[in-house]
């Protein structure tokens, strides 16, 4: 054996005179400092306001070296936006560019890091505002606000088959009679008496219909229908006299886009017309949904047992939709590619499924009808497949971020609207979500166990179902705040239907339909069509055995506005930081409680014509339920206060404390005071003497003598009124318009 080598002494070091001389003044030095006290650290010690921004500004600094910096931008522009439709008048241009080339040379000065964003931040912000502003002139156009009957002629653009007897169409290239061309709408939309197929995209018409002004709030708070029109271009709205006829006139034969557009809209008809032939009843019409976005014929009962097994989202082509289809066809593309000898072997096979997944996720775009939804989801897969054939990492916030600026520009005002606020809200919690769930540590070595443990082949298909149960209950999590202020209703048990119907509508009804769209101009896509049946009756026996339950439909109170923003910010916080520094979400939710989360209840509730009055009544067990004072009053205004009040549309009840003659109703409030809804001058002057409250769709005199008076005037400046009880136990009003200021809130104070 051998010896261990001999240890090498080493030798002592020695100092030289100029190295000892240096140490002992040192020591003497430090020897004639006096000690430092604990007082003396804790004074000079950084305070909590200097610790806490140092952190939050290294938390920015991480946010950013992570590759968040475009995130915090797109944010930045939406938050512009909001702060633009938020403006009680509109802004003037001519401030708002010059004020974002002052902030210009702010963001070059900063060059880099934090100081960098924050003025690209605020740049981005007024940005966002000047975008707004500018849309808005861009689109706007006459509309028509006083009621008229007229004849009409001009093309339809868009066909939406309401009943098997009654259309909506959406109507350019107008015409009508009796109204000079610069009064003349853009667009307008009309209801009329047409049967399925008779009227097509691109038909030239002519009908005599009653045109009105857009549609407003419903009551205060509710969704503004006016706005969403006017920024479509629909300047009018109405109903038709009888059928509409078809003008023969010479076909053009000029390509331009839209006769593109005109196309694809009659294909879209075609194909969801074929569809139904094959598939019939609610099968049919969900197919036509999930393949060519048309869900006319859907039942309201299916629709209703979707919606309460949170399988609602199924309607809407999204993210989920394209995603799955785009997937099936690359599964597919790649299997046929793989059995190639020379292509098996070859790196390049994903690459090429994925340009071919590309191809086919344009054309689903443009079949689908290209939602606000469906572009989102667009501009992701477009980065993903761009990420699979780069060999780059596909799923990313600054994606998330990129498809968001895209909808943005081409679409400001759907900032407001639920499709684009639903759909990131989940793209952008799963990507946050499923980024941090699957870096983390514990998650490999806990799947690193799986795989070497003899329980590997049972765990795998748990995995599955409880990937989807977790997809499903992050994405519903992020989507709740918005579904309680769109639709103040819940599907507690949303998350067993999703797991339980999402398996068969990846593996079955989208493959299958993918297969019957590919076939379908060969004239073979029954027998796919009838396994995406299959599928589709499996999925519907599931959402009628989850709607069975008693708490498959929960009602939500509507949240405010600003509660709203409030958890939005919370969750963009927890996306864009990492680590610890998420706990900053939690400031938000702190100051929550402070602002208030729910709207108020009101008291009374008065239509935008006065037609009818709501009593939000409470009786038995706190029951509530709408009270309406005339039976004949408008039920649509009725149903949808009670949506927005999340009463059960069973508690819409007949007249029961309104006392009415044909002069009008009275009701005696729990307050003690009197209402008086007149709807005929010769009550006007007994009610003005008696009641506290006049509300009539007529002028009241000014010598009225009711404490409170909503009439035709009030009605015309302020829209939809409420009346809230306040913390002293009296009434205000609460109006849906406090001024009337922005261009989609005109009213015509004459006759046209």
């Amino acid at each position: 054996m051998a010896e261990d080598p001999p240890a090498v002494r080493q030798k002592p070091r020695l100092l030289s005179a100029i190295a000892l001389e240096r140490l002992a003044t040192g020591k003497a030095a430090r020897s004639s400092h006096p000690a430092i006290s604990n007082e003396d650290l804790a004074e000079h010690r950084p305070s909590a306001f200097s610790r806490t921004r140092k952190a939050l500004l290294q938390s920015v600094e991480n946010s950013l070296a992570m590759g968040n910096g475009p995130a915090w931008l797109v944010f930045g522009l939406g938050g512009g936006l909001i702060g633009y439709f938020a403006l009680p008048y509109e802004p003037a241009l001519w401030a708002l560019y010059p004020a974002a080339i002052a902030l210009s040379p702010l963001a070059w000065r900063a060059r880099s890091g934090v100081g960098l964003y924050s003025a690209l931040m605020a740049l981005f912000v007024v940005l966002g505002v000047a975008l707004g502003a500018q849309t808005a002139r861009l689109v706007d156009a006459p509309q028509i606000l006083v009621e008229r009957v007229d004849q009409v002629t001009g093309r339809v653009v868009r066909v939406e088959q309401r009943t098997p007897a009654r259309a909506r169409l959406t109507v350019d290239r107008l015409a009508i009679e009796g109204l000079p061309a610069e009064r003349t709408p853009e667009r307008i939309r009309i209801t009329v008496i047409a049967d399925a197929g008779t009227i097509t995209p691109g038909d030239e018409i002519d009908v005599l219909a009653r045109l009105g002004q857009p549609p407003e709030f419903v009551m205060p708070g509710a969704r503004n229908i006016r706005r969403e029109l006017y920024f479509d271009g629909i300047g009018a709205t109405g109903f038709s006299y009888g059928r509409p006829s078809r003008i023969e006139r010479a076909a053009e034969h000029r390509l331009s886009f839209q006769s593109v557009v005109h196309a694809v809209e009659r294909t879209r008809l075609a194909l969801a017309a074929r569809f139904s032939q094959t598939l019939q009843g609610d099968t049919g019409a969900l197919a036509a949904t999930l393949l060519v976005g048309k869900r006319d014929g859907l039942s309201e009962e299916s629709y209703e047992a979707l919606r309460r097994a949170g399988l609602a989202h199924l309607l809407a082509i999204s993210g989920m939709h394209l995603a799955m289809m785009t997937l099936s066809a690359i599964a597919m593309i790649n299997l046929v590619l793989a059995l190639h000898p020379s292509m098996s072997t070859s790196q390049s096979v994903m690459r090429w499924a994925a340009l071919a997944g590309l191809i086919i996720a344009s054309g689903y775009l443009v079949l689908s009808g290209a939602s606000t939804a469906t572009q989102r989801a667009f501009v992701m897969i477009v980065i993903v497949l761009v990420a699979m054939m780069t060999s780059r990492r596909a799923l990313t916030i600054r994606g998330v971020a990129f498809a968001a600026l895209i909808v943005l520009l081409l679409h400001p005002e759907s900032i407001l609207g639920p499709s684009f606020q639903m759909s990131f809200a989940a793209t952008l919690a799963l990507v946050a979500f499923y980024g941090a769930f699957t870096t983390s540590p514990w998650v490999w070595q806990m799947r690193a166990s799986w795989q070497t443990s003899s329980l590997g082949p049972m765990i795998r298909p748990i995995s599955i179902v409880s990937g989807i149960a977790l997809t499903s209950l992050v994405a519903g999590l992020a989507t709740a705040p918005f579904a309680a202020y769109h639709f103040s209703v819940g599907a507690p048990l949303g998350l067993l239907g999703n797991v339980l119907a999402l398996p068969l509508v990846s593996l079955i009804i989208m493959p299958a339909g993918l297969i019957a769209l590919f076939l379908t101009p060969f004239a073979l896509e029954a027998p796919a069509l009838i396994i995406m049946g299959f599928g589709i009756d499996a999925v519907m026996v599931i959402a009628q055995w989850v709607a069975s339950f008693d708490g498959s439909r929960v009602a939500i109170a509507a949240i405010t506005p600003h509660a709203l923003l409030l958890l939005t910010l919370s969750g963009c916080l927890a996306a864009f930081f990492t680590a610890r520094a998420r706990l900053t979400s939690v400031l938000p939710l702190v100051v929550l409680p402070f602002l208030g989360v729910f709207q108020p209840v009101p008291t009374i509730l008065v239509e935008r014509n006065a037609a009818t009055v709501g009593h939000v009544s409470t009786g038995v067990e706190a029951n509530v339920w709408i009270d309406r004072s005339i039976a004949r009053g408008s039920r649509f205004s009725v149903e949808m206060w009670g949506q927005r009040l999340a009463i059960d549309e069973h508690t819409h009840a007949t007249p029961t404390n309104w006392t009415c003659d044909p002069l009008g109703c009275v009701l005696t409030l729990q307050g003690g005071e009197t209402i008086a809804h007149v709807l005929d001058a010769a009550a006007l002057e007994e009610d003005c003497r008696l009641a506290n409250i006049i509300v009539s769709p007529l002028r009241v005199p000014e010598s009225c003598q009711a404490d409170l008076i909503i009439d035709q005037g009030v009605l015309q400046e302020h829209g939809a009124t409420a009346l809230i009880r306040t913390n002293e136990g009296g009434l205000a009003i609460w109006p849906s318009f406090a001024t009337r200021t922005r261009p989609w809130e005109q009213i015509s104070n004459q006759t046209e």
